[in-house]
């Protein structure tokens, strides 16, 4: 190469186009090479020169031109995501196809280095180009995934012919197994593999348990097949490990993926033994689904809320113990254990800790608790002794524990003190302390008085799929016993008891909820209705307006679901709530006012923590109407109206500027999945308790 070819080559490595065309109008020719075989085109295009690719081009150069390792100008441009020099080679003549001395396309490289822009230009000029092997046999979406270019993936997916899925999951699985690495980049890949392409039952066993965001899947692995969807939901209820082999033909008989028709498909036979749900014993066992803890150890956005209620005689004479834990694996700045109390007359109080390995919770069961500050010592406890971290006798509890609390579904105690620093807003307690230790008598969870007892979310709820979870955990208890609030005790035997519990990265963007299990001449009977705009399948920006009505009456439990029905509310910003359902057997109306202005309460939100994020009442007046579909006109099954103002309202998210009119507009495919007749409990229940899944 001569001094002219010399300055050629430099212009169109810096990219000095007036330098370059001065170079060619002196007679520099368009194809000389240095001593590596690089010609001006190669430069040009490796450094994103669109400019001089195209004068180069114009002047007669080889689009197809290799270097001494067979690099063809269009090699080298994929590399570096410069679509205007893809575009001009590609015009030009140059092959997405040809291969370098290793064979590696244009589209390996492009996929190799995350470029979907340029894959997509490749693909559109030759689509067959993505089904091309290297040397080793790797096509260009197998390098995306072993090099954990996800956006690539994606597009090669989307674009590209099917590929063995035993290929993709062995690239995954090549990536390096370094922890921070793999729990980051691994389980977006396999979501999109899962997504993708079928996999077979021994392809699912490949992937890892837990795989964040895999719950994403569901919709598009339900399109094609049903059978699978049930084999995605099982493999996700083995956290850790696969179940041993000798309960493995157990559980593919409980899987039975069945449509919602009941007919069985892809193979799977219909298994003749009858499913092992927990039977209700009323005033003994209500266990509902989801009682236990749900953190699974991942350094997620996470949190757990539990609501207990307690209706006493008198209007707005209620309390609510209100605790939630964010963030539990600690370091994250929402980090935090947080113990409210509601009380008479829209009373408030809040301790607050950043300390949450002050909390404890059971993963099978419903038992939790946290010490703030242990008995006898002058500061609050950073980590209590593993002895109290767990459901304590009364007396022992009082012995060891300052300020904190314990719950289970049976017993409540704890003794907690004004202490709002750290958390969010200002929103100051009303008294000073609260004490109490009473009894629950639990008389029907979630379903029929007698029967197995439901999930309120249905099976989903056992996948990070909504955003957040929630679950009724027992809508009618009885409770004896005292509290003590700002120096005033309430004592009360067999008073009506409500507990419901939400999970996940954080409270519904918007929601309207009515609660009231003290009805006039009525006891017993019970009814929760909401309203949400909530996240789906962990999505930002995805959400769906959902809503629920759920009423207990003399031992029946009618349901009311947008996956079977239709739900629709009218709310006001304060003051009116009416919520109406039907399904194929009822139709329900759900109606409460409130007179009196309510309480800020905090919650649990995705990015700010426990913050003022809802308000709430136990003044409401209540009143729930059902009748057999179409039979509206004449006098409903069911026609109760609240003990006097006994109903807890609440409206939350926002902001609530103007009245709130809507439908439940579930999506198609989830409501298909929710149809499913999946028995999670019952599927859950072959493992160990040690393998288990979090919280069922």
């Amino acid at each position: 190469m001569g001094d002219l070819g010399q300055q050629l080559l430099s212009a169109a490595s810096s990219g000095d186009l007036l330098a370059l065309q001065a170079c060619l109008e002196a007679g520099a020719g368009p194809s000389a090479r240095s001593a590596l075989l690089t010609a001006p085109l190669h430069a040009a295009a490796l450094n994103g020169h669109a400019g001089c690719v195209t004068a180069l081009l114009a002047a007669g150069a080889d689009a197809n031109a290799r270097t001494g390792d067979s690099y063809t100008p269009l090699h080298r441009a994929a590399c570096h995501g410069c679509t205007a020099c893809v575009v001009a080679l590609l015009a030009a003549g140059a092959s997405p196809s040809a291969g370098d001395r290793s064979l590696f396309t244009p589209v390996h490289l492009a996929a190799f280095y995350d470029q979907p822009p340029v894959l997509r230009q490749l693909l559109a000029a030759d689509s067959a180009a993505a089904l091309l092997r290297n040397r080793v046999g790797h096509t260009p979406l197998q390098l995306a995934l072993k090099k954990a270019c996800i956006n690539a993936a994606r597009c090669l997916l989307q674009l590209a012919s099917q590929q063995p899925t035993d290929e993709l999951l062995a690239a995954i699985e090549m990536m390096p197994r370094w922890w921070a690495v793999w729990a980051v980049t691994a389980p977006p890949l396999y979501t999109l593999v899962a997504a993708s392409q079928p996999l077979t039952p021994a392809q699912w066993e490949r992937v890892p348990t837990p795989c964040p965001g895999l719950g994403t899947a569901l919709p598009a692995v339900l399109e094609r097949s049903a059978s699978e969807a049930a084999l995605l939901s099982l493999q996700q209820l083995r956290p850790g490990q696969a179940p041993p082999p000798a309960l493995q033909p157990r559980l593919a008989a409980q899987a039975q993926p069945l449509q919602p028709t009941g007919r069985p498909v892809g193979g799977f036979q219909r298994s003749s033994r009858s499913r092992t749900s927990r039977q209700v014993a009323p005033q003994a066992s209500a266990r509902v689904p989801h009682s236990g803890y749900h953190f699974d150890g991942t350094p997620r956005r996470f949190f757990e809320g539990w609501y207990f209620r307690v209706t006493l005689p008198g209007d707005g004479a209620s309390f609510a113990l209100i605790y939630s834990i964010e963030d539990p694996a600690g370091g994250g700045r929402c980090a935090g254990v947080g113990a409210q109390v509601m009380g008479p007359d829209d009373g408030y109080l809040l301790q607050y800790s950043p300390q949450v390995q002050q909390f404890w919770a059971d993963r099978s069961d419903l038992a939790l608790g946290a010490m703030f500050r242990p008995r006898g010592s002058g500061t609050s406890s950073s980590t209590p002794p593993a002895g109290l971290k767990r459901l304590l006798p009364a007396a022992q509890f009082d012995a060891g524990v300052e300020e904190g609390f314990q719950a289970s579904t049976t017993w409540h105690q704890g003794s907690i003190v004004r202490q709002e620093e750290g958390a969010g807003g200002d929103l100051p307690s009303t008294v000073d302390s609260c004490r109490w230790a009473f009894s629950v008598k639990p008389v029907v969870g979630w379903g029929d008085v007698g029967a197995p007892q439901k999930a309120t979310a249905g099976w989903l709820a056992a996948l990070p799929v909504f955003e957040p979870h929630w679950q009724v955990v027992m809508a009618h208890g009885l409770a004896s016993g005292w509290i003590e609030w700002g120096g005033q005790r309430y004592e009360f035997t067999d008073a009506p008891h409500y507990v419901e519990k939400n999970w996940g990265g954080g409270f519904p963007r918007r929601w309207c909820w009515v609660q009231c299990n003290s009805f006039a001449g009525e006891a017993g009977t019970s009814v929760t209705a909401v309203g949400a705009l909530r996240g789906l399948l962990g999505v930002p920006g995805v959400e769906e307006n959902v809503g629920m009505i759920g009423i207990h009456h003399r031992g029946k439990f009618y349901e009311f679901l947008p996956n079977i029905g239709a739900i629709t509310w009218d709310v006001d910003p304060w003051g009116r709530w009416r919520i109406t359902a039907r399904n194929g057997e009822h139709e329900a109306v759900v109606e409460a006012t409130c007179e009196f202005p309510g309480t800020p309460l905090r919650a649990p939100t995705i990015d700010q923590g426990l913050t003022p994020f809802c308000r709430d009442s136990f003044c409401g007046q209540a009143r729930i109407r059902v009748w057999r579909a179409g039979q509206t006109a004449g006098p409903p099954l069911v026609d109760c109206t609240s003990d006097g103002r006994s109903a807890a309202v609440e409206v939350g998210g926002g902001p609530w500027f103007s009245r709130w009119e809507q439908e439940a507009e579930m999506a198609a495919p989830v409501k298909a999945l929710l149809n499913l007749p999946l028995d999670v409990e019952a599927l859950a229940g072959w493992l160990p308790g040690p393998l288990r899944p979090p919280g069922l």
